[in-house]
């Protein structure tokens, strides 16, 4: 098991300093994932962000099938998506 299976497990009994070790460990990799899909820099640091801002509100429901960056992939997605849509609502106007 991956060393970060002992920061998921703390992580969602609430252990602050086992997410910010989660944080540190997959923030780049989550970053670059989304950066991949968006055109701005910005964007992708702020849709990082509100990925783990997520996170750690659903950490305490989260049943993880594994700890693995898919953990955290698939919230980054739904993010991203989110987005997109505001994006293409905000552009076709009221």
């Amino acid at each position: 098991m991956p060393r970060s299976s002992g920061w998921w497990t703390k992580a969602r009994a609430g252990d602050a300093w086992a997410f910010g070790q989660l944080f540190d460990h997959f923030h780049l990799p989550i970053y670059r994932y989304i950066a991949s899909r968006v055109h701005s820099p910005a964007d992708a640091e702020d849709l990082t962000q509100q990925t783990f801002v997520k996170a750690l509100e659903a950490f305490p429901r989260y049943e993880s099938r594994g700890h693995s960056l898919r953990g955290l992939t698939l919230p980054a997605g739904q993010e991203y998506r989110h987005r997109l849509h505001q994006d293409q609502a905000r552009t076709r106007g009221p």
